[in-house]
């Protein structure tokens, strides 16, 4: 019997609670993909990096691709799927931000259903940004739109795999410490302040508090087609 999910071990002898499952985790190079690896690794994952950056991670397996660009191969069977790659920002076109955050989404998904069987899990990270609310001062509506289009994919393929015991669910995080934030404190560092400071939990956001959400989402097991908003109370006033 598993332990609590904060426990990575098990009862019975003290074995790792996924020793050997295989995950895949995009965008796994930096901030939520590279702290939800690293706590895959934990509960005995192994976990399979894909990325156009080499994770400093050395226990990954790694596997560089853009997966915006033509469809995504993989040999062996897959437990779960974290698909946390992404960009943002004003400077990104219509076309290259949904081929990497839709497109890449899509791509990366239908290479890796042929290989996930009864039980398996698919986690998307979106954002609180299109999908729940939109913020000020940022020019950001071709991110939203590519976030809003990952939830509304998210939640037809929640029907689609059902029949099949295939979950899977959307995490959309509010303000959080990753190098997209930092990107936004060296160009605006007023409105970086502003956004983080709309947040009703003191502190910040941090990517590992991300990775902790995405393995509770893998833990339930009847959870399926849902948006789960870790925000820290931005959205709620």
């Amino acid at each position: 019997m598993i332990k609590s999910w904060q426990d990575p071990m098990v009862m019975n002898g003290g074995k790792l609670a996924y020793q050997d499952r295989v995950a895949i985790v995009t965008g796994a190079a930096s901030g939520i993909g590279l702290a939800t690896g690293r706590k895959l690794l934990s509960r005995g994952y192994q976990v399979v990096a894909v990325d156009v950056r080499r994770p400093k991670e050395k226990a990954f397996q790694f596997i560089e691709k853009d997966l915006s660009k033509g469809s995504f191969v993989f040999s062996g069977s897959v437990e779960l799927l974290v698909c946390s790659h992404g960009i943002g920002g004003p400077q990104w076109s219509w076309e290259v931000m949904m081929g990497v955050n839709a497109t890449g989404v899509r791509n990366v998904v239908e290479g890796v259903l042929p290989k996930m069987g009864v039980g398996g899990s698919i986690v998307f990270v979106a954002s609180m940004t299109g999908p729940v609310l939109g913020n000020k001062g940022m020019q950001i509506a071709n991110y939203a739109a590519s976030k809003g289009a990952v939830v509304g994919y998210m939640r037809q393929l929640a029907v689609e795999l059902a029949p099949k015991g295939i979950r899977i669910n959307a995490i959309c995080p509010g303000p959080v410490v990753t190098p997209m934030t930092d990107n936004l404190k060296k160009r605006d560092p007023e409105l970086y302040e502003e956004f983080f400071g709309r947040c009703l939990l003191p502190g910040k956001t941090t990517a590992e508090d991300i990775a902790e959400a995405i393995l509770h989402i893998v833990e339930m097991p009847r959870m399926t087609g849902q948006m789960i908003v870790v925000d820290g109370g931005y959205s709620i006033w």
